[in-house]
Parts: structure tokens; C-alpha cells; sequence
């Protein structure tokens, strides 16, 4: 699932990605309790409570894959901003393979389409 040291950057989300969709038949059960476990933060404080603790870590550590860093070296900006993102395609995916395997997006396609928001927010950007 993780990228290797090395790999350029435009192939760290890929790999990401391509990971989490190989590894779903494996950790169904445990995918399937995590969002059992969401449900539940609406009505529990301390299951809140460890979810958000979770992300809190996650962020920086999804950062630091994506970014091809160590997590010591993320900033606390990058965290907020690149691991919110990794962790967004992340949960997206799984939520998507969980009710429509056949048709959720590869890898490849999530990567495609960040890549066209991407180039489309740089032709706005220059005007």
C-alpha cells in the first residue's frame, strides 16, 4: 500500500491508492466496523474522541507518504492540507467499494481527475 522511497511524485497518490483498493477483500470485516464506528461518533463522545485522535495522527502520516517525507518532516500545514486529502480519497474510495466494487474508480482514474482539477485551478490561477 505505501509508496516506496523513490517513487516520483505523481506516483505516491497512485500507489496509495491502488493499495487500499487491493487490500479491501482482505479487510472488509475491519473496513466494514470503522464505518459502523462513525456512525456510532454521532452518538458517542469517546468514540468521537478516538476517531478524531486517529485523524489527527493519520493526517500527518498521509502527508508524509504522499509527500514522500518522513513524518517529522511534514509541517503542520502540509498535514492539515495534503493528509486531509489523502485521507478524503482514502475514505472515498472505501466508501464507494464498500456499496459498488464494480464501480468504483481505479487508482489511475482518482489520479486522472486530480490531475484535471489540478491543471484547471493552475489555467484560473494564470487568468
Amino acid at each position: 500500500m505505501a509508496a516506496r522511497e523513490g517513487d516520483r511524485p505523481d506516483e505516491r497518490p497512485r500507489a496509495l491508492l491502488a493499495g487500499v483498493l487491493q487490500s479491501m477483500g482482505e479487510h472488509r470485516p475491519m473496513v466494514v466496523a470503522s464505518v459502523q464506528a462513525f456512525a456510532q461518533a454521532e452518538f458517542s463522545d469517546d468514540v468521537r474522541e478516538q476517531i478524531a485522535t486517529s485523524y489527527r495522527g493519520a493526517r500527518r502520516s498521509f502527508a508524509a507518504l504522499l509527500l514522500g517525507l518522513a513524518d517529522d518532516e511534514v509541517d503542520d500545514h502540509a498535514a492539515a492540507t495534503v493528509g486531509s486529502l489523502g485521507i478524503a480519497l482514502v475514505n472515498g474510495l472505501v466508501l464507494q467499494h464498500l456499496v459498488d466494487p464494480a464501480d468504483t474508480p481505479s487508482a489511475d482514474d482518482v489520479v486522472e481527475a486530480v490531475r484535471a482539477l489540478s491543471g484547471r485551478a493552475a489555467d484560473d490561477l494564470r487568468g
